[in-house]
């Protein structure tokens, strides 16, 4: 009860119950509510769930295997396209031929 004279301590209301109480009596939850000891409980230990921190090295990284198997390229072969244009495959990049102009293909 806080109808008496407490030196140093003043009179509150408990911000759960609604009771008139001493202020020294009283205690600070965690939502910054001034309660009384009857209303105050912990914060629940779901508000801060473990982080999960995820594993980010493959144990064995390997590169991806298309589903078809890439068909390999005869680089002594010449391709004819259209217009009398051709591109040519060997050893060095290869240089398209259009009307006897040569451009390397980057």
């Amino acid at each position: 009860m806080a109808d008496h004279f407490v030196p140093g301590t003043c009179n509150t209301i408990c911000d759960v119950t609604g009771f008139k109480v001493k202020r020294s009596e009283c205690l600070v939850r965690w939502d910054g509510y001034v309660v009384t000891p009857e209303a105050w409980h912990p914060r629940q230990p779901q508000d801060f769930p473990p982080q999960i921190i995820p594993q980010t090295v493959v144990p064995d990284a390997r590169p991806m295997v298309p589903d078809e198997p890439v068909p390999q390229v005869d680089r002594s072969a010449v391709i004819h396209f259209y217009d009398g244009a051709a591109l040519q495959f060997y050893d060095g990049p290869a240089i398209q031929y259009y009307g006897g102009e040569t451009w390397p293909i980057i």
